[in-house]
């Protein structure tokens, strides 16, 4: 494949596997781990293992570590937990911004293509597995349950930090269709609604299977153009932006296919918050 003004096309020479490369690369990683194997189980020196390994050239035993004395260090159980406490506090102020997607797919069935008018930048509670909010990694993973009042505080104060950016506050809160967690994300917008006296708008529907994670971009944005939709009749407020709510963010086609049926309703700009960004 190369690629030219016009996107990918086939070069028409055939791929060939090159079996030889990646049985050599496999038989590297092999002895990558059985070093890893050799060390974690000192055999043998600490320091002299580190130096054969960086080909340091006069290895020899240090008389230091561990295996030389054949004594181990007092485990660190006693931790200061002030200091983990604060580490805590100090991550959990980090924010997480999500970057909306930008241009549609080439090829949409339904004629969506060039610039996307959707989403603006958003907010995340936490990244991947980050240590900060492990609470949330397992609310994620489980059932269809109301966040914990101390993740729900996390994205109170992530709005508040938020809020010193807005050009404008926003009016409503839309909560995200789920086939996942639909009864987490209904109360978590109710309960960010009734904080900040916003209307609270159930404004969209999906119907249908959910792309899979692994497909690609034009295959998602085709399957949730034909499964998500405004629910009829639904009023939508012209005034202000309305806050787009849902529990977890990775390709972001979702949400910014949501973000542009409510654009297009007549909603003048989507602010994304979610609770758990993806890597």
């Amino acid at each position: 494949m190369e690629r030219g003004p016009d996107g990918w096309r086939s070069t028409g020479t055939p791929y060939v596997f090159d079996e030889e490369k990646w049985v050599a690369i496999r038989a590297a990683r092999a002895v990558e781990a059985d070093l890893m194997r050799s060390y974690a189980g000192g055999r043998g020196c600490l320091m002299e293992f580190l130096q054969r390994a960086l080909d340091d050239p006069d290895p020899g035993p240090c008389g230091r570590c561990s295996v030389c004395t054949q004594e181990l260090p007092a485990q660190g159980f006693d931790i200061n937990t002030q200091s983990v406490s604060a580490a805590q506090v100090y991550l959990r102020g980090a924010d997480i911004v999500i970057e909306s997607r930008k241009l549609w797919p080439k090829g949409v069935a339904d004629g969506r293509s060039g610039r996307i008018t959707g989403a603006g930048p958003g907010r995340a509670l936490t990244f991947a597995d980050s240590p900060e909010w492990r609470e949330v990694v397992r609310a994620m993973s489980g059932p269809d349950l109301p966040l914990d009042a101390e993740v729900f505080d996390g994205v109170v104060s992530v709005l508040g930090r938020w809020r010193g950016q807005w050009a404008e506050r926003p009016v409503a809160v839309v909560p995200m269709p789920s086939h996942h967690h639909p009864r987490m994300i209904m109360d978590l917008a109710t309960r960010i609604a009734e904080i900040g006296k916003l209307a609270i708008i159930d404004a969209l529907e999906v119907t249908g299977p959910s792309p899979p994670d692994t497909a690609a971009s034009l295959l998602k944005v085709e399957t949730l153009v034909t499964g998500l939709q405004l629910r009829p009749g639904v009023v939508l407020p012209t005034d202000g932006p309305v806050l787009l709510v849902d529990d977890t963010y990775r390709s972001g086609w979702t949400m910014t296919i949501a973000a542009a049926l409510l654009r297009e309703a007549g909603v003048s700009s989507v602010m994304p918050l979610v609770v758990h960004q993806l890597p």
